[in-house]
């Protein structure tokens, strides 16, 4: 675990519960645009993501529901670094970009892009296992 912490991040930590419930929602948007063909469902989706990538001082509705939810349920904090996750958040913007291109233009493609992300919001959601954060890791030991 200790390679997945950044030694120099001054963030505080961040309760990955909170994250947990927010890949659900995830999850829902993703399914809901490629079942209903609707790819502009992933627009607020992109929105969150580019401004968690940016730092931009944006009140999510989904970060302020998915905390009202862990109260609501009084599910266990579980605090964690947040430089992995900036990492998982970028990776999470590209393919949810690339899924909104391909599903506008009707690309036979869509389904590599959607599935791989399907697989990991579902794995986030519910194992707390988060593929951006062990590629972090990953990247950070052979660095």
């Amino acid at each position: 675990m200790s390679a997945e912490a950044c030694p120099i991040s001054m963030e505080p930590r961040i309760n990955s519960t909170v994250l947990r419930v927010n890949s659900l929602f995830y999850l829902i948007a993703l399914w809901s645009a490629y079942f209903f063909d609707q790819p502009y469902i992933l627009m607020p989706l992109i929105i969150i993501f580019i401004s968690k990538n940016f730092n931009l001082k944006f009140d999510c509705f989904l970060d302020t529901l998915s905390k009202k939810i862990t109260n609501i349920l009084d599910l266990k904090k579980n605090m964690i670094d947040p430089a992995p996750k900036k990492l998982a958040n970028a990776m999470g913007l590209a393919m949810s970009s690339v899924v909104f291109l391909l599903a506008f233009f009707e690309s036979e493609l869509l389904i590599f892009p959607f599935v791989l992300l399907s697989i990991a919001f579902l794995l986030e959601a519910v194992l707390d296992y988060c593929i951006g954060c062990k590629i972090y890791a990953l990247w950070i030991k052979i660095r």
